[in-house]
């Protein structure tokens, strides 16, 4: 068997491959340091936040992808990092022993690094046709990208188009600070909202982010770099190649890389084998990516908490410029108390009210509004907490469907 369509789904292991050649030694020593972390258990185990930045890079509206999928994506790392996704469901009795808790949560930046508010989200004209791994054009401003925010306190996540069906790629801890990140095709960000996600059937759900993540925290594809290779990683068993979404997605493969009956645990975020059939990390895994995140992302993690503390927005309207929906994103909220949230025209008008009482994303229908500015002010029934702006207008290629409308 050969591994030939590797780099048409996941480019990681040809970008990384020229990097850690160049610099074994650097790259040894990036590996006995996490060995050591876990051999002595020092990685910590509480829920941290990572904030995070989406540079998109597009040609054409299409690829200009909207806030919505952007904050979908989000629900869907955060998921399945947290053991949160429903289609665990899949896992056999056994299987479910294996199955490990990230207990990572991934926000939106909520301040740029000139400590200006942001939406976490960056915009940027490209003359591009489309990136591959082999050249990092993508990741920064004067090849007609953009250029990483500090990497040490985001994780950089660059999405445009991609060459020859490449899905994505990471970039393991230990290259260039200014190249660290995740690279991901526009077509498989998100969670089947859109149609043109019908081209990749297979990987339409969101998961190839989680599979980049896990690289992103130094886990290797479950057959290693080569056939029968080391993941490093005792509980995934050792395997031949990767496992593609026609093989039906059984519960287990038999190895065929080892003398003894060892069997391959096929329900892998780190395997190919389709985001239907994707959703499991295991426990091993697990501890091998905590150990890699607080050994060389810390810095990360303080970060954000000190952008946590002095953030006093409750919520985050995407798109701000709208043909008909809107969707909010709370935070910093009491799930206890009962918010109000009021829509008004320009003339002070309430055109929509409504109580909510959760942190949830919030869909909204406005499409019975005419086109115009309007306010959306969220209270306590006591005062005004926040109030921003939005721009109905119903030729605008954003707003799209959403699911879970509110009408």
């Amino acid at each position: 068997m050969t591994l030939g369509l590797v780099s048409q789904t996941c480019g990681t292991d040809e970008y990384n491959m020229e990097l850690i050649n160049e610099n074994l030694e650097h790259y040894n020593d990036i590996e006995n340091k996490l060995q050591q972390t876990l051999l002595k258990k020092s990685y910590k185990s509480q829920s941290v936040t990572i904030p995070v930045v989406f540079h998109i890079l597009y040609k054409t509206q299409t690829e200009n992808l909207h806030d919505s999928i952007i904050v979908r994506q989000l629900e869907v790392l955060n998921k399945c990092f947290n053991l949160q996704n429903s289609d665990t469901s899949l896992l056999t009795d056994t299987l479910k022993d294996y199955k490990g808790n990230f207990n990572i949560n991934f926000e939106l930046a909520k301040y740029d690094p000139n400590g200006i508010p942001t939406s976490g989200i960056t915009r940027t004209h490209t003359k591009e046709l489309a990136y591959s791994y082999y050249n990092p054009r993508i990741k920064y401003d004067s090849t007609n990208g953009k250029s990483s925010w500090d990497t040490r306190k985001y994780l950089n996540i660059w999405v445009g188009e991609l060459r020859f069906g490449l899905l994505g790629y990471s970039q393991f801890p230990g290259g260039s600070p200014s190249t660290d990140g995740i690279v991901i095709s526009f077509r498989v960000v998100g969670n089947m909202l859109y149609n043109w996600n019908d081209e990749y059937t297979d990987f339409n759900q969101g998961k190839v982010l989680v599979h980049e993540v896990g690289h992103w925290l130094n886990l290797y594809h479950t057959w290693g770099t080569e056939e029968c290779g080391d993941d490093l990683v005792d509980d995934t068993g050792r395997q031949r190649g990767p496992t593609f979404p026609s093989i039906n997605c059984p519960d287990t493969l038999m190895s065929y890389c080892d003398s003894t009956i060892d069997r391959v645990f096929v329900k892998n975020y780190m395997d190919y084998c389709g985001d239907e059939c994707m959703v499991a990390f295991t426990t091993g895994q697990v501890q091998r990516g905590l150990s890699s995140l607080w050994s060389y992302r810390e810095e990360m993690i303080n970060h954000f908490e000190n952008q946590e503390r002095i953030v006093d927005n409750i919520f985050f309207i995407y798109p701000s410029i709208t043909s008909g929906r809107i969707s909010i994103a709370f935070y910093n909220v009491n799930t206890q108390s009962d918010y109000y949230l009021y829509i008004t025209g320009v003339q002070g008008n309430i055109v929509k009210s409504l109580r909510v009482n959760n942190s949830s994303p919030l869909d909204l229908n406005l499409n019975f509004l005419s086109n115009g500015v309007y306010n959306i002010t969220i209270t306590d029934n006591k005062q005004v907490l926040q109030t921003e702006k939005i721009v109905v207008n119903h030729q605008s290629p954003y707003g799209g469907e959403f699911l879970n409308s509110h009408q």
